[in-house]
């Protein structure tokens, strides 16, 4: 069944109440968004609007529009008009007929409320829902409210609560100036929408160039560009257990992605033979479903269509002739197609996926071959005119450009591959290849035997069934920026400290403090981490002290061993750039034993791309059986510890130039519940009580855990 995706633009700027200044910005607003959604080559929503609709018309219309869905049915409230805030702090958005008691707060019967709103929405079958929000919070306050109460309008504490939903607002604070009892200030353009309008519009918002814009995507883009043009207001966005990835809108402009590094050196290599293989790679990449790298393969081709090697120009003239691996065009007549720029900036790696629930797919079995006709008899003639129709059908140059291409590839690959290593990262059987069962690995020097644990799958996977959700919920209480370097005063001053004893390093010939019936070594694998968890310590082993690979649990009194892994088959992703090779080692960073649970963290210090998006993993396993519990979506936890908060798991995901978030994970399913923006990736998150402390480089956060 196709999918239904549907849009209400509310939009008030004319009032009766003179306390309530006549506005501009949602006229022009509701009309370019309005368009802009209708559009069946770009988004292709059924739209509807309502403007200067009184507020009951607007309950019943709202209420409507939720009623009777899908569950995978995509629905986008969006709402320009005055915000208000009641005594209690309850948000309310102004009709045409909204009066206002002494010139500030509303009189409720008259307004719409958030609440209802919100509570319209949670009850909707629909998993997918947006609201956006493009309000001038509290923009009704007269000057003498502003001294008692806060500039927030707390739009993330109003719909928090819903589920299935994305809150986007254009800032979650009052930015509006004030003289005596009458509102002064109000744009007459709103740069939220504006950006909202240009990003999809124009494409720009697809930020990965696959042809499609995401929510993630759009809403990094507004952000962006809100403030780089007004530093004072800053966007805010909230994920309520949204199930699936939000596609918004086909992007209208087709812009080259940038092609891998080692195959940008193949076709700049020397050798003919490489430069063949090359070719090759750009075909399957040409004929791949991502339409930027499509594009950029196919604009490489054309100039190896003019090499000055014939086997590399024929093999490229070969694929640029062949309709099945000519990259389709989006949708729609009126496809723009932009040229390569000279050179592209490295992209900053993917969004945080939200999870989807997936049963672990099962191989599905092969189609049957076509039965071909045999001739009874196999005479000379059959033969020789086999050979004929074969020779008619394949005539010979293209048989022998076939064998160039294949030769080329083989050299491409033999020319690229890796130098052997000791890294354990390179140690894993094939990709394609998952071990049915757990094998046991040698015996180590210490006596252990850890068993080796087969090949994870790469996104969300659940064994049982989806758990009741967590009630915890982070709320912030302060940000300030600390000197990058004052890490340990951070430490001393919260009265906080890791859970860690210090370790023997050879290198630095520091002794440590580990309990002497505590092996050093496992095998030939260093002990990198020592984690104190209740009466057993946990230690990771690795063959340095950037590759943990080992994962062993000991009774701090006797020194046995409860229980060891070998997370061999965690550490290489099923697909990664080649010239990253030595950086996309998945180690254990850190982990956390409670009720017989083993939850561990995996991950690579580098770009998200490097590894396609597949990196950074929350994994539960049995402890006594070395089963799979379950598994995170990717880009989810690299902080360099997680906590475990009552029935939820607190961690972070970050890298360098890549978006920064802090997650609170569904303890029992390991379902993201909610996503927080930070400014910079989570470095360490401890607690104490319900005061949730998170460093990170140059900005310590501290946030309040609730349990609603």
């Amino acid at each position: 069944m196709p999918e239904t995706k549907s849009a209400l633009i509310v939009a008030n700027w004319e009032y009766q109440d003179t306390d309530l200044r006549q506005l501009v910005a949602p006229a022009n607003d509701a009309e370019a968004l309005a368009r802009i959604l209708r559009d069946p080559k770009t988004c292709g929503f059924e739209v509807t609007t309502l403007l200067n609709r009184s507020s009951r018309d607007m309950s019943e219309e709202i209420e409507r529009f939720f009623l009777n869905r899908r569950r995978d049915d995509l629905l986008l409230l969006y709402f320009s008009c005055h915000g208000i805030k009641d005594d209690d702090g309850l948000l309310y958005f102004a009709a045409p007929d909204t009066r206002l008691i002494d010139h500030s707060r509303p009189m409720r019967s008259t307004a719409l409320s958030a609440e209802f709103v919100r509570s319209v929405m949670r009850g909707s079958n629909s998993r997918r829902q947006v609201l956006m929000l493009d309000c001038c919070y509290s923009g009704a306050f007269a000057s003498a409210m502003l001294a008692k109460g806060d500039k927030s309008a707390s739009v993330k504490d109003q719909f928090e609560q819903g589920r299935g939903m994305v809150v986007m607002t254009a800032s979650d604070a009052l930015q509006y100036s004030f003289e005596g009892d009458k509102i002064e200030g109000s744009a007459v353009e709103s740069l939220f929408t504006k950006m909202l309008v240009r990003g999809i519009e124009t494409g720009e918002a697809d930020r990965d160039r696959d042809g499609t814009i995401s929510l993630d995507e759009l809403y990094d883009y507004v952000y962006e560009r809100v403030v780089d043009q007004n530093a004072n207001q800053r966007p805010r966005k909230w994920d309520l257990e949204v199930e699936g990835k939000i596609i918004v809108a086909q992007s209208p402009v087709v812009r080259p992605a940038e092609l891998p590094a080692d195959l940008v050196a193949a076709i700049a290599s020397p050798l003919s033979r490489v430069r063949v293989g090359a070719v090759q790679e750009l075909g399957l990449l040409m004929d791949g479903s991502h339409k930027g790298m499509a594009l950029a393969a196919r604009e490489a081709l054309k100039k190896l269509k003019e090499d000055d090697s014939r086997q590399v120009s024929i093999a490229a003239e070969e694929l640029l002739g062949s309709a099945a691996l000519v990259a389709a065009p989006l949708p729609g007549p009126s496809v723009k197609v932009e040229p390569a720029p000279p050179s592209m900036a490295p992209h900053p790696g993917p969004a945080p996926l939200q999870p989807e629930i997936r049963e672990q797919p099962k191989p599905a079995a092969a189609p049957p071959s076509p039965v071909q006709p045999t001739p009874d008899v196999d005479s000379g003639e059959n033969n020789a005119a086999g050979k004929l129709r074969w020779l008619r059908v394949f005539p010979v140059p293209y048989v022998a450009a076939l064998v160039i291409v294949l030769a080329g590839v083989f050299a491409y690959r033999w020319w690229h591959q890796p130098a052997p290593s000791t890294r354990p990262s390179n140690q894993t059987q094939p990709l394609n290849q998952t071990q049915e069962g757990a094998a046991t690995a040698a015996p180590s020097a210490s006596g252990i035997n850890p068993i080796a644990l087969p090949r994870p799958p790469f996104d969300y996977t659940l064994a049982g069934e989806r758990a009741e959700d967590t009630k915890v919920r982070l709320v912030e209480v302060s940000e300030k920026q600390n000197q990058i370097t004052d890490e340990e005063e951070w430490f001393g001053s919260n009265d906080l400290a890791l859970p860690t004893l210090v370790v023997p390093n050879p290198f630095k010939q520091e002794a440590g403090n580990i309990p002497q019936q505590i092996p050093a070594k496992q095998g030939d694998s260093l002990l990198i981490q020592a984690i104190k968890d209740g009466s057993q310590l946990l230690c990771i082993y690795g063959q340095n002290f950037a590759s943990g690979r080992y994962l062993t649990g000991f009774d701090l009194t006797t020194g046995k061993s409860n229980f060891a892994f070998d997370f061999h088959e965690f550490m290489l992703p099923p697909k990664y750039l080649i010239a990253d090779r030595d950086f996309v080692s998945e180690s254990v960073i850190w982990a956390a034993v409670k009720d017989n649970v083993l939850y561990v963290s995996n991950g690579h210090s580098t770009y998200a791309r490097s590894s396609y998006g597949l990196n950074a993993y929350l994994t539960a396993i049995d402890v006594n059986s070395g089963r799979l519990l379950w598994r995170s979506a990717p880009l989810v936890s690299n902080s360099s510890n997680f906590l475990l908060y009552q029935d939820a798991i607190i961690t972070g995901y970050g890298f360098s130039a890549e978006p920064h978030y802090l997650y609170v994970v569904n303890q029992k399913d390991g379902r993201v519940i909610q996503t927080i923006k930070l400014k910079k990736m989570a470095e360490y998150i401890l607690n104490k009580g319900d005061n949730i402390f998170v460093r990170t480089y140059d900005t310590d956060y501290v946030f309040k855990a609730s349990s609603q």
